[in-house]
């Protein structure tokens, strides 16, 4: 099993392993998809990039998001982009990490320039009939909000834990940590400290991402009207949602509940 295969099935069980899930919620386990998966994770990297581009003026935020994009590109997925091209990989790895020593000026540049590199290390990795198939699109889509859920689950310093039935049955949970209430609760929108604020900022980066995704990949394939408005629409308020730093149960049901459904039914995407 290859390091795209592995992540694949991680990213896919953390919906049922390790992410909150309200009561009543289902959680979607897609089959999957090493091009989908890969094309996660550069959505995940360039959303931290991003991030290295608005923190310029704060050191420590700048470092911190410059050695999380660092770590996703581990032995094992550094290893699979050289596989396809050394250059590339090399260029993408040394850029990032020169991040930290380049000027408060030429931070955006240079930010600018990694995403140029994504985008060719993402043609080099994937065929390009493949980078036409919205299929595709759609579980990379479900794979980033599993992510984004991950995140701001993380912001908010939630410890919970929960019981998989299986992919598609209710999950049950217990909440371990006060900041993770009741919907009904009058503190349903707790604000994020200070310490969290890079995985909310993560959680926002990503689903900003996310939606560039859908709407470049997905926004004009779809036959469906009402389908396409109803994912639009679920997306943007997801974004609007945590903006306000609404509850861990909004978010997840909002993920759980709609948008990883719609996608479920217009792509024909297999549960496990």
């Amino acid at each position: 099993m290859n390091f795209y295969h592995s992540a694949a099935v991680l990213l896919s069980s953390l919906v049922v392993g390790g992410l909150f899930v309200p009561s009543g919620v289902h959680a979607h386990n897609f089959t999957p998809s090493e091009e989908a998966s890969f094309l996660s994770l550069m959505d995940d990297f360039k959303s931290i990039i991003l991030l290295v581009g608005n923190n310029v003026d704060n050191t420590t935020l700048l470092t911190e998001y410059v050695d999380k994009a660092s770590f996703l590109l581990n032995g094992s997925a550094l290893k699979e982009i050289n596989e396809q091209n050394q250059r590339l990989g090399n260029y993408l790895s040394s850029s990032t990490l020169d991040l930290k020593n380049v000027s408060k000026t030429d931070v955006k540049e240079r930010t600018n320039v990694i995403n140029d590199i994504i985008a060719e290390v993402i043609s080099t990795r994937i065929d390009k009939t493949q980078l036409e198939n919205s299929t595709m699109h759609a579980f990379a889509i479900s794979l980033d909000l599993n992510k984004v859920l991950d995140y701001y689950t993380n912001a908010f310093q939630a410890t919970v834990t929960q019981m998989n039935n299986s992919g598609h049955k209710e999950m049950n949970m217990k909440v371990m940590n006060s900041h993770v209430l009741d919907s009904n609760s009058t503190d349903t929108k707790s604000q994020i400290t200070k310490p969290a604020i890079s995985p909310y900022e993560q959680a926002l980066s990503l689903t900003n991402v996310t939606i560039d995704r859908f709407d470049n990949e997905l926004g004009n394939t779809l036959n469906s009207t009402s389908q396409l408005n109803l994912v639009k629409n679920s997306l943007d308020t997801l974004k609007t949602k945590i903006e306000e730093k609404s509850s861990i149960n909004d978010i997840a049901g909002l993920i759980h509940s709609q948008v990883q459904p719609a996608l479920q039914e217009m792509f024909k995407l297999e549960l496990e």
